[in-house]
């Protein structure tokens, strides 16, 4: 069996017999869904009815693995990254959605009877332009 930083399977197994042992195990508190049996032969997984079967030797390997990745920085800070981002977005979704709010309590074109009043004032100056009565192309007097 191989030996991965002084820790290997058997290692595991031995430390998961000796904690079940010494606590009390109450199968109707196991997940029916998604549990895990060890044995000498290597690690099954069960999810939603079925199973998967991971060797002792294929195990280990993915358990040194899995320490040398969680080694890598990008990896090791990954959960406080992924809060803060989270969080981030969260507060400029929070300005976002206030600032909008003040615009619309404060804009004039987004009060109903000032809109109503300002769109009925421009289509007069769109017809009055359109007669001929209203000069948009000259300069300022």
């Amino acid at each position: 069996m191989c030996v991965i930083g002084e820790r290997t399977l058997a290692d595991l197994v031995l430390t998961l017999t000796l904690t079940l042992t010494c606590t009390r195990f109450d199968p109707q508190k196991v997940d029916k869904d998604h549990y895990s049996t060890i044995s000498k032969e290597g690690v099954t997984q069960y999810r939603n009815k079925s199973s998967q079967f991971t060797g002792a030797g294929q195990w280990e390997r993915e358990y040194h693995l899995f320490h040398r990745i969680s080694t890598i920085k990008f990896f090791r800070e990954y959960r406080s990254w992924k809060a803060f981002t989270t969080w981030k977005k969260g507060i400029k979704r929070h300005k976002f959605h206030k600032s909008r709010e003040e615009i619309f309590r404060r804009l004039f074109f987004f009060t109903p009877a000032l809109r109503d009043a300002l769109l009925t004032v421009r289509g007069l100056c769109v017809d009055l332009t359109q007669e001929g009565m209203l000069d948009t192309e000259g300069g300022r007097a």
